[in-house]
């Protein structure tokens, strides 16, 4: 099945129109063949039309309703240029129209492989350069070189971007030289199926000289990964529960709860979507929760008395029903205060008085203050105070905090550092001070803390040190590598630059995106090392007038053609307890493939007396026990020392690797 478009952009050596008409022929059509068909815009006005003589009237003709026909064989019409006009005689009057035709050989036509590409799954945050599963490999058929292009999405973004099967090269356009090349779909960047769960994917094919065109398409669901931690509606809950006998207490005496009675509920929200289970992490024979409502049911009798009113605090956490499992980065407070408090009256001779009966007040209203970070810098440092309602009121801090203490006078101290990286998502210093006076009350303080830029942006390209391959006749602006850089600061602004030049300058580094592309039309040279000395700085975080703050150093290593393949980690360690079974899986040893072959591991025993101890799964990389250990053995090494080997295929072309040193200790 072949879908083709008779499309085209390409040059002719003819007066451009600007209403001008373009169409592509395959040069077997059969004669009749419509073309195309030409329509009166003035519909009121009745329309003729003839076609004028150019030299290829025997080929080609017009019906008076504006349809151009073929009239014979089109074969001495291929590869060249043609130029109709087509005259409309109107009522008052004539317009001419200009047709542009290319006849080309059906066999030189684009035609991809596949008629769809179908309906392709990414994990959601998944890595740049992750294939689209479910999609096809593709290629092309037609005149060599084939020009691919992804298109951008409706909101002008580039979700994923296309790399060719044999060199790994990616881009979002990619030009292949012969029929055995093939390109896949991969991510651009990381997705977050929560913004969007699907994306429409458009490739289009042009040939060499972007006259025969073609076009699949192909939808990308993104499957969720569990990566949202529930969150509560509210940080803090508060709910008043009086006694069944509000009304009659004066008479009764004694308040009365209704046993199981709702008292409230809680909510949380999952942004993945999936089911919430509750619990109440405090313990309590009080109060029970329903885990899939998070109702609050009254399961005992609470202290409060006629006289005296009760207050329980409970922690509540969130959990997702998934395995596995994530939980609430921050459980909820919920405070339940069981109230007796009524207004009475109390006759008296001269009138009326209303009289309220005493009630011990346990909540103040919270207190919320903002510092920026360096505001907390110094240990020992007066922040602010507590404002005092009596002189003689006294506080302090409920719960031990990392950040402050609370002295008896209320004055807030920096107890450690403030550091705005180490804060939780709030990014607050939150707790609770008891405050003592003629009663005992209860006083929340949250103090929300700013970002300084402080911290500098660091490289978290794995695996390090940095390489990368390059075609040796990769054209200008080819992407060859991405530098990857993060900082822990909220207001970073990173720019990437290159520091050394090592290449002659063969490549470039984009300042914002991190993307390294090739200058120049050169051939790069087979098994050449071309090396750049980059780094990441951070323009908003200044350390002086001329610097800013950035990434060490760091070396780009680019070969011409191909390299061996790369270890995620220069060395590997692991500690093995003597009970360990025959076949315990021991560590995984990975390495990456520059031309995306498939690698197989081989290992060796450097050790005496090793052999035969461990194995490793040739597809895998993982290191397995091949048999019992036994520490008090004198003839098996405490300490072994392996060498794996990755070896890939590249089409006849083997390489392999002997970096990887594995050390066991036996316990």
């Amino acid at each position: 099945m072949w879908r083709i478009i008779f499309g085209a952009i390409f040059l002719l050596a003819i007066s451009p129109t600007i209403n001008a008409k373009i169409a592509v022929l395959p040069h077997d059509v059969y004669p009749g063949f419509e073309v195309m068909q030409f329509h009166n815009a003035q519909r009121h006005v009745t329309s003729n039309y003839r076609l004028l003589e150019t030299g290829f009237n025997k080929y080609f003709t017009v019906l008076d309703n504006g349809m151009v026909m073929t009239t014979s064989d089109l074969t001495p019409l291929v590869n060249r240029s043609i130029n109709l006009i087509v005259l409309e005689e109107l009522g008052n009057g004539t317009q001419t129209h200009d047709l542009h035709l290319f006849v080309i050989n059906r066999g030189n036509m684009i035609t991809f492989s596949h008629d769809k590409l179908g309906v392709g799954k990414v994990m959601e945050n998944s890595q740049p350069g992750t294939i689209v599963d479910e999609f096809p490999l593709l290629h092309a058929d037609g005149n060599f070189p084939v020009h691919y292009v992804i298109l951008a999405d409706e909101f002008g973004e580039r979700p994923f971007a296309l790399t060719e099967e044999t060199t790994a090269h990616t881009g979002f356009n990619l030009t292949l030289n012969n029929a055995n090349q093939g390109v896949r779909v991969v991510t651009a960047k990381p997705l977050d199926r929560e913004l969007r769960k699907s994306y429409p994917v458009v490739i289009h094919a042009y040939d060499g000289s972007y006259i025969s065109t073609s076009k699949i398409r192909g939808t990308v669901n993104v499957l969720d990964e569990n990566d949202n931690s529930p969150m509560f509606d509210q940080e803090e809950y508060i709910f008043d529960v009086n006694p069944i006998n509000f009304a009659t207490l004066e008479k009764d005496g004694v308040p009365k709860w209704k046993r199981f009675g709702i008292i409230g509920q809680v909510f949380a929200k999952d942004a993945d979507g999936d089911k919430i289970a509750y619990k109440i992490i405090t313990p309590t024979n009080l109060i029970i929760i329903v885990p899939q409502t998070g109702q609050l049911l009254l399961a005992g009798e609470p202290d409060a008395t006629i006289d005296e009113d009760a207050q329980v605090e409970v922690m509540i956490d969130a959990h997702d029903i998934r395995t596995p499992t994530r939980s609430t980065l921050r459980p909820a407070r919920v405070v339940i205060r069981f109230l007796t408090a009524q207004v009475t009256s109390i006759q008296e001779p001269e009138g009326h008085k209303i009289e309220k009966r005493r009630v011990t007040r346990a909540v103040r209203p919270t207190k919320k203050v903002e510092f920026l970070e360096s505001e907390g810098d110094v240990e020992g440092k007066i922040v602010f105070s507590l404002e005092k309602e009596t002189e003689k009121e006294t506080y302090k801090i409920r719960d031990d905090n990392k950040w402050v203490t609370v002295a008896e006078n209320g004055s807030v101290r920096v107890k450690e550092k403030w550091d705005y990286e180490e804060l939780g998502p709030e990014k607050t210093i939150d707790f609770w001070v008891t405050i003592n006076n003629a009663n005992t009350d209860n006083q929340r303080v949250i103090i929300n803390i700013k970002d300084v830029n402080d911290e500098p942006p660091y490289f978290v390209n794995k695996p390090l040190p940095m390489q990368a391959v390059v075609q040796l006749n990769a054209p200008p602006n080819t992407h060859v590598f991405t530098l990857q850089a993060r900082d822990p600061d909220t207001d970073h602004n990173i720019h990437y630059f290159i520091v050394r030049d090592r290449t002659g300058g063969r490549f470039e580094v984009d300042e914002r995106s991190g993307v390294v592309r090739t200058r120049g039309a050169d051939v790069f040279q087979l098994d050449m090392e071309y090396v750049l000395y980059v780094k990441a700085e951070d323009q908003n975080g200044r350390i002086d007038e001329k610097r800013f703050q950035s990434t060490p150093e760091e070396r780009l290593s680019i070969v011409g053609g191909k390299r061996a393949p790369q270890f995620y980690l220069t060395t590997y360690e692991a500690e093995i307890l003597e009970n360990q079974k025959k076949d315990t899986d021991i560590i995984s040893v990975k390495a990456k493939s520059f031309a995306d072959r498939e690698i197989r591991y081989t290992l060796k025993a450097q050790s005496q007396g090793a052999a035969g101890t461990f194995n490793i799964g040739a597809a895998s990389g993982i290191v397995k026990l091949a048999k019992d250990l036994d520490f008090e053995d004198v003839r098996q090494p405490h300490v072994y020392t392996l060498v794996v080997t990755a070896t890939e295929d590249s089409g006849g072309f083997s390489t392999s690797v002997e970096v990887v040193y594995l050390y066991f200790c036996i316990e």
